[in-house]
């Protein structure tokens, strides 16, 4: 899939992919849908540092990336917790240390704290306009998915489904807003 969009962007718009994807599997794949939300965050918080100039080649550890963050920049306490949940979630998922899989309830509250901390992030003067343009680019791209030239209405379920819309959507020149400039793979990621 081709798309336009600024390199300090990028993981914000992967970020808004992850989000979504997690919002579609809440209910069917609560354990995918916690999984996605601990990805988001990890690359919401990768984009700020890529930013700021900061290294962010920290591993996945959201607790590590955290603190890396707040040497740039104070996040609001709600945030911090909310990362800190999240980061439970990502150890518990990663090494497979809890006694259950997330639930329906779990995989709600997750989302809810990415999308908060995504908030929190908008909320700072320096990824504003980068995050502005990540939920402008996503917004065009679910345009294009949610056509009706696909017999995809409402929005495919799963993120595989929603690249392969996308993508055909290109093939066929459904969309002629914008000639496409940039690859993005799933190695830039």
């Amino acid at each position: 899939m081709y798309v336009e969009i600024s390199k300090n962007a990028e993981l914000y718009y992967i970020a808004l992919g992850d989000i979504w994807a997690a919002e579609k599997t809440c209910f069917g794949n609560p354990n995918v849908s916690v999984h996605l939300c601990t990805q988001a965050v990890e690359k919401i918080m990768k984009a700020f540092l890529r930013h700021s100039g900061e290294s962010y080649d920290h591993g996945h550890s959201l607790n590590v990336l955290l603190e890396h963050v707040e040497d740039v920049s104070e996040l609001p306490y709600s945030s911090v917790e909310n990362i800190a949940l999240l980061s439970e979630y990502s150890q518990s998922l990663r090494y497979k240390n809890s006694k259950s899989d997330p639930t329906s309830a779990d995989a709600k509250k997750a989302i809810t704290c990415t999308k908060e901390v995504l908030q929190s992030f908008s909320e700072i003067p320096s990824a504003m306009k980068y995050i502005s343009e990540a939920k402008e680019v996503h917004a065009k791209m679910l345009k294009v998915a949610e056509k009706e030239e696909f017999g995809q209405s409402p929005l495919p379920g799963t993120k595989a489904e929603y690249t392969k819309a996308i993508d055909k959507a290109v093939a066929d020149g459904k969309d002629n807003s914008e000639k496409p400039k940039r690859n993005m793979s799933r190695d830039e990621r």
